[in-house]
């Protein structure tokens, strides 16, 4: 999942998107010095079992569920201290939907800065 958007990702010549995406490495290597790399390997690749659980009215099964821990432990690592529990398991999940992700949309500006750093596309109606 990872892998595919970093082979998809194209070089940028305007100067914001490269000053823009310098600011989120430097960010992202900071955050990773102070808490450590989330073990985004362990993760299991859930986007199957979330896709099911947005149809009304679906139940996943209990070991439908268990797989979803290893994504609940690495929202743990996520901004501890700074999240809250529920907007660190919505980064977290989105980090499973890679290049499929459209957008994390929010208007909570410590949400906006972690996906930033996550290098997730982020959109804020107005």
């Amino acid at each position: 999942m990872g892998r595919e958007r970093a082979l998809g990702l194209e070089p940028q010549s305007d100067l914001d998107s490269v000053r823009a995406a310098l600011l989120e490495t430097r960010e992202g290597r900071q955050a990773m010095a102070a808490a450590g790399t989330p073990p985004w390997e362990s993760i299991p690749d859930v986007r199957d079992l979330l896709e099911r659980a947005r149809v009304p009215g679906s139940v996943a099964e209990g070991s439908e569920l268990v797989t979803l821990l290893p994504l609940l432990d690495a929202a743990g690592s996520l901004d501890a201290g700074v999240l809250r529990s529920l907007d660190a398991i919505h980064l977290a999940a989105a980090q499973v939907f890679g290049d499929e992700l459209v957008a994390v949309v929010t208007y909570d500006e410590r949400m906006i800065a972690a996906a930033a750093r996550l290098t997730l596309p982020i959109r804020t109606p107005r």
